[in-house]
């Protein structure tokens, strides 16, 4: 039985437990190639798909300034239809796109990669395809076309560490072009993301799958442990330890997965009155393991519920170095092996050795491993 709060989780979880029953690929090559409802969407989207093969031709001669343009314009669902000069190329395919995707008068939901990740995380033609690709997995209530369309999106998407909290900035603070991103711009919006899709389609069927009696569960972690789908014989928790929530970077998987159309949170600059640059959704997640003050009580929550269903607990914690310049953790390891001890008459502490988790792709913002490597606590 695997438990998250998020959706894409989820989703992500049943398809690699239990898989798929019978081979899609084809069938679903088959239905993206006669959907017309994509095709019409794609015609919609046809403006700004135009400008920024245009945008990119001029890139590759050395001329950056219309693919800056767009990649500062933030995305469609923050455009009223005046904030753009009326008569630049950029202000006229957005209108014309916005009045185009309007006359098709699809369900919001159906057309959300392209109005609030388009021309942010992905190319506006990418945005499409995943807008048909997605619609295609959840009308067919398969995992795992939505988990190889998850996969998709995380493959495709261009921004900084490839996740959807930092769009892209293509200019430096003083206003100079980054040269080397525009080049990693190019490179990941040129792909297709419907072949990309495919790809992860197959890799997701070939994975072997011995039995599919698997549970995926949506749920709060006391939740879960109160009432759980299957009774387990060992539980292994793996909440965050830092006050960065997941669902700030993963916003963009939750909203495909859900299928909805979320307001987009405002930022704290302008007064409030701009919506975050990152197209944060509305009502996310906000994780106690990450909050200072709610911490020690999740902890105690989740220690009490798994003591209560006398098995035992495997929990992955992460030691802490302040001289290493890591990021702070939220509760000293000592306090969680503390409040462990509360609830199990044996708590032992493991230290892996050797084991760096994925660092960002920027050198310098890259922190030490000493002193913050994984462990584990061994409750019984």
């Amino acid at each position: 039985m695997a438990v998250d709060i998020q959706e894409y989780a989820r989703v992500l979880a049943e398809a690699v437990l239990n898989g798929a029953p019978a081979s899609s690929v084809t069938s679903a090559e088959k239905a993206l190639g006669d959907d017309r409802r994509g095709i019409a969407l794609r015609w919609a989207v046809d403006p700004l798909i135009k400008l920024e093969i245009e945008a990119a031709l001029g890139a590759t001669r050395g001329d950056i300034e219309l693919l800056c343009e767009l990649l500062q314009m933030g995305n469609l669902a923050s455009q009223r239809g005046d904030e753009l000069h009326a008569g630049s190329p950029l202000g006229v395919a957005v209108r014309e796109t916005l009045a185009r995707i309007k006359g098709l008068e699809l369900p919001g939901s159906e057309t959300v990669c392209v109005r609030h990740f388009g021309g942010q995380y992905f190319s506006f033609a990418q945005a499409a395809e995943l807008d048909e690709i997605a619609y295609l997995a959840r009308s067919r209530g398969s995992s795992v076309l939505l988990a190889a369309t998850l996969s998709t999106a995380s493959h495709l998407v261009n921004s900084i560490g490839k996740q959807f909290a930092q769009p892209i900035r293509p200019k430096d603070k003083s206003g100079v072009p980054k040269l080397h991103v525009i080049k990693k711009i190019l490179f990941e919006r040129g792909l297709s993301a419907r072949s990309v899709f495919i790809s992860y389609l197959r890799q997701y069927e070939g994975l072997a799958v011995i039995r599919r009696d698997h549970v995926a569960v949506r749920a709060d972690f006391r939740e879960a442990l109160a009432k759980p789908a299957l009774k387990p014989s060992v539980v292994y928790a793996d909440p965050p330890y830092t006050r960065d929530h997941y669902s700030r970077f993963y916003h963009s998987l939750e909203t495909i997965t859900l299928g909805d159309d979320p307001h987009i949170t405002m930022s704290n600059l302008g007064g409030g009155d701009i919506q975050s640059r990152g197209g944060y959704r509305a009502g996310r997640h906000q994780s106690p393991f990450c909050i200072k003050s709610e911490a020690p009580a999740a902890f105690a929550a989740l220690f009490a519920g798994v003591a209560a269903l006398r098995v035992p607990l495997v929990l992955s914690y992460s030691g802490y170095d302040p001289s290493m310049e890591a990021r702070p953790r939220v509760m000293a390891l000592d306090a969680v092996v503390s409040l462990a001890q509360q609830c199990f008459k044996e708590v032992r502490v493991e230290q892996l050795a050797n084991l760096e988790h994925m660092k960002l792709n920027k050198t310098p913002l890259n922190k030490a491993a000493k002193g913050t490597t994984e462990v584990l606590l061994l409750c019984r």
